[in-house]
């Protein structure tokens, strides 16, 4: 799928000082590790493997032809490689909801991606990824009811009563590693649950040791913190994301099963502190449902006041709980009552952490609008 040139043009403006000669960099800069070994260039497509670990080695699959072939799609702002759920954010303008623009980052300012992949190919220079993100263990004390034992071994073993997730990761990989960390300016740590998954403090202790000026990314449930924790997080440039879904306790504890919505809120009390203090990015991750989807205004101001960036994870299934299902004259009152709060970026900066937040809120509305001109269509 070929991206319209008038969306381009839309997309474009809200991109921050990047090349833009492509519609997402993931393919070139980027890695994503799936559980299982599968390699993709992020984690929103779930389609295109450029490879397996550990039946390839890492470098394997970053020179691979299925990587490769990846990039040609991309190089041509054709998202039909497997890349439909940001081609449809796209297409929606949901601009922020769009996970390529998460890559834009890291080609600030420097040659176009597709530029420079052709100088590797011709042997002037090496290529390294500058993103790896890992997802490779579901290890997680939390039963979401919009989760499944894919992502969390807890509702795996309670809810699904299934055997645990086997996982090929070891001190292999870890060790394979050792080549690309110096290289990275980002990793990003997801679960399950990152601060339960073991192999995650080995790579962080490499981190820490050849790389230690890289931004690594936590997007935890918020539940545990503890001494370990706080040195770990304290002893990198951590961009935590916590995962928030309301800010009512019994709402909070019926999204997130068996957790304990006050603690949680004293564990971002340090989290949010700790960012002011090492001035790095603090997150709220938010999936809007048909739980929580009247408190979006409050968490958007919520953001605001934390000096946090605000982002939506869509929520499509279980279908029952995802707003996508209701029909139009539903769908209208929700964009309706959200836009009553909608805000106005404010002029000059265009990268400030509250546009980013209204970018994000106003973004969902848009998506929102696209669902309910779908209502009807198949999903």
């Amino acid at each position: 799928m070929i991206i319209p040139e008038e969306v381009l043009n839309q997309y474009n403006k809200v991109r921050h000082k990047t090349d833009t000669s492509v519609v997402c960099h993931a393919p070139f800069v980027s890695m994503n590790f799936e559980q299982n070994g599968n390699v993709r260039a992020c984690c929103y497509n779930t389609q295109h493997i450029l490879g397996k670990w550990p039946e390839q080695t890492i470098r394997e699959i970053w020179e691979s032809k299925d990587a490769e072939t990846l990039r040609k799609y991309i190089s041509k702002n054709d998202l039909g490689g497997g890349c439909s759920m940001c081609a449809h954010a796209l297409m929606a303008k949901n601009f922020a909801g769009s996970r390529a623009i998460f890559y834009d980052a890291q080609v600030a300012g420097k040659i176009p991606s597709s530029i420079s992949f052709i100088k590797h190919k011709l042997g002037l220079k090496h290529r390294y990824p500058k993103v790896m993100e890992f997802e490779i263990s579901n290890q997680c004390n939390l039963e979401c009811v919009m989760c499944n034992g894919h992502f969390s071994s807890s509702i795996r073993k309670n809810r699904e009563k299934l055997p645990p997730l086997h996982s090929p990761y070891n001190d292999k990989f870890v060790e394979e590693l050792e080549e690309f960390l110096p290289h990275l300016t980002d990793a990003k740590f997801l679960g399950g649950e990152p601060f339960m998954i073991d192999i995650y403090y080995k790579i962080w202790d490499r981190i820490k040791a050849v790389n230690p000026k890289m931004k690594v990314h936590i997007t935890t449930n918020g539940t545990m913190l503890n001494q370990r924790i706080k040195d770990l997080v304290e002893s990198f440039r951590t961009i935590i994301i916590i995962s928030l879904d309301s800010l009512n306790k019994e709402t909070y504890e019926r999204i997130r099963v068996r957790s304990n919505f006050d603690n949680v809120m004293a564990n971002i009390d340090y989290y949010h502190e700790y960012s002011l203090k090492s001035k790095n990015i603090f997150s709220i991750a938010v999936c809007p449902m048909i739980y929580n989807w009247k408190e979006l205004p409050e968490l958007q101001k919520f953001c605001i006041e934390k000096n946090a960036t605000m982002h939506f994870n869509t929520v499509e299934y279980p279908k029952h709980l995802s707003l996508r299902i209701l029909p139009p004259e539903e769908l209208e009152n929700i964009i309706q009552y959200l836009g009553k709060s909608s805000l106005e970026e404010l002029p000059g900066g265009e990268n400030d952490i509250r546009n980013t937040s209204v970018r994000t809120y106003n973004n969902f509305i848009h998506l929102l609008k696209d669902w309910k001109n779908q209502a009807g269509k198949g999903y």
